[in-house]
């Protein structure tokens, strides 16, 4: 990819004026102190200095231009892999250059490296970067930096290589079968859809603004002489919507870590499930199901970010999650009062509610009251180690 390098530096520009003059300024001192002074020593000294001051003249008129492309080892990337990233700079003429550090600047692990090209013209680095976090990373530019062999002279170039990178959450492998375990104490078993089956007609209700105009029963509503509708059995279903508590916390990163792992258990059987993350940057994917929605549900939580504040105290107002009519799983750092509240009004509202607490330690006191609230209420909880289901807190001993 052929790219123009950007300005240089004022402070750099500088740099390589002092430098140009003083290079001048050298090779007239010797030169002087040859014509004067005379002898074997005198010219020895002037003649070793020039081939020096003539290279870095060169140099300083030399423009530093390189065609640069930057290669992934891979495209897709989940948290905690390695990727190994190639530069290639091509040159379009050989000028020998003594050394050539080439420095890949970007927002995760940067590279720094030296090199010796001499006449080549094209120049390649390789590194890895080892363990690369979840998130969105940016490839900026790749700097060339090159001088002389005294460092009277410092030449660089800065050229940009924009790209950017998405790295999926870890998925862990050994989430299906405790979550479903959890499910199952928690919503029963089966998978099954919340829909309205028009076959099935359980009775008749006044018509309400948004119903269809072929739920109208004409005899009913001819009969009482007002607009009725037909009222149909409704299917229930737990396939899930998960809601991601994005409030600042220390277990955040495995949060996301068993959302991610959790839709992919769920979506791997048959199953549907959705997404909302509530906060200042609000994202929601309803129930769904496929590849296609899997990845749609790993680049929402591959750009999650913990918040500052409490965002769980008034997500349910949010519309999408009160439409929701099907189970509805919390990942929280911790069971607060306010999010009792909200989980107790979706309950009240035949949700079937499992909270997902994400802790290293036991239940503070506190906390183990507001636990005992929860299940007296109808919820379930489930606490998680690391990503993964070690205890339900309902009275069962810890694995």
């Amino acid at each position: 990819m052929k790219t123009r390098s950007s300005k240089i530096p004022i402070m750099a520009a500088l740099k390589r004026l002092s430098g140009f003059f003083l290079i001048i300024l050298l090779l007239a001192l010797t030169f002087s102190y040859a014509m004067f002074q005379g002898g074997f020593v005198s010219w020895f000294l002037f003649f070793s200095f020039l081939p020096v001051a003539v290279y870095s003249l060169l140099l300083n008129a030399f423009p530093l231009r390189f065609d640069v492309k930057r290669d992934l080892s891979s495209e897709r990337l989940y948290a905690g892999n390695n990727v190994r990233v190639t530069i290639t700079a091509t040159r379009t003429f050989p000028f020998p250059l003594l050394f050539l550090i080439i420095e890949d600047v970007a927002s995760v692990n940067g590279h720094k490296q030296m090199l010796f090209p001499g006449f080549s013209r094209r120049l390649t680095i390789r590194y890895e970067i080892t363990r690369i976090p979840r998130g969105e990373h940016m490839f900026h530019s790749v700097r060339f930096k090159t001088g002389d062999l005294f460092g009277f002279l410092e030449k660089e170039t800065s050229i940009s290589v924009p790209k950017t990178i998405l790295v999926y959450p870890k998925l862990n492998p050994f989430i299906h079968e405790p979550f479903k375990r959890a499910l199952e104490r928690g919503m029963g078993s089966g998978r099954f859809q919340y829909h309205k089956d028009a076959s099935l007609v359980a009775g008749i209700r006044e018509y309400q603004p948004g119903d269809r105009f072929s739920w109208i029963d004409w005899k009913a509503t001819a009969r009482t002489n007002e607009i009725m509708a037909k009222e149909f059995e409704v299917k229930r279903s737990n396939d899930p919507l998960f809601v991601l508590d994005c409030s600042i916390a220390d277990h955040f990163e495995k949060m996301v870590e068993f959302t991610a792992s959790a839709a992919r258990s769920i979506l791997e059987s048959g199953g549907q499930a959705g997404l909302y993350l509530p906060g200042g940057e609000t994202s929601y994917l309803p129930v769904n199901g496929g590849e296609r929605h899997f990845m749609n549900i790993l680049y929402v939580l591959a750009k999650a970010r913990s918040q500052f504040k409490n965002v769980m105290e008034e997500m349910v107002e949010e519309a999408k999650l009160l439409q929701h009519n099907g189970s509805v799983i919390f990942i929280a750092a911790s069971l607060t009062s306010s999010l009792l509240e909200q989980a107790e009004m979706l309950v009240r509202m035949k949700r079937n509610v499992v909270i997902f607490l994400a802790q290293a330690k036991a239940a503070a006191p506190q906390e183990k009251v507001l636990i005992q609230e929860a299940l007296q209420r109808g919820m379930h909880i489930e606490r998680l180690y690391d990503g993964e289901i070690k205890a339900d807190l309902s009275g069962e001993k810890e694995a």
